[in-house]
């Protein structure tokens, strides 16, 4: 088997492309800023279960793809390309439903690994947070007492949310 070289070059990922008649469509492996752009988005709809058809063509194809669309295009066109989407939009689509799925997993993922961490310090005595942290005692019990007053509201909070991305990635 040979060796693959990794150069900056491979590093802005180009996760896959489709070749149609009018040129090539790039779907790119989403950076750090997409995956923010994505995640601020969600939160800005409330759920990812009210994604809409439009959101898809709006923000998530010129999110991921080398795809523009202009407002004129859009107003003419979108609700045809929605009732209707050509072969190659249903292909990009499906390849970001993966995409949308796999930053899905992360968020579960994520927020699971926080309860988890509110969890055990919740379980650690004052001295082993002491001797784990190696920080001052005062200022962990300051950290203590602000995760006590937090941490049930944020751990119900954290289980809607993952209860809700796990509904998406279904």
């Amino acid at each position: 088997m040979g060796k693959i070289e990794i150069t900056k070059d491979k590093l802005s990922d180009v996760r896959k492309t489709f070749d149609f008649g009018f040129g090539e469509i790039i779907i790119y492996e989403p950076t750090e800023q997409m995956i923010n752009d994505y995640y601020e988005f969600i939160e800005s709809i409330g759920t990812p279960q009210k994604i809409s058809g439009i959101d898809v063509v709006r923000v998530f194809l010129p999110l991921f793809t080398n795809l523009e669309f202009t407002d004129e295009f859009l107003e003419e066109n979108i609700h045809m390309m929605i009732e209707e989407p050509p072969l190659w939009l249903r292909r990009v689509q499906a390849e970001i439903s993966i995409i949308v799925n796999e930053l899905s997993v992360l968020k579960v993922i994520s927020l699971k690994n926080t309860i988890n961490e509110v969890s055990v310090l919740d379980s650690l005595s004052e001295e082993d947070i002491k001797k784990y942290k190696n920080v001052n005692l005062e200022s962990v019990n300051k950290k203590i007492d602000l995760l006590k007053d937090k941490k049930s509201k944020k751990i119900e909070e954290l289980e809607e949310e993952i209860k809700k991305l796990k509904l998406e990635a279904d």
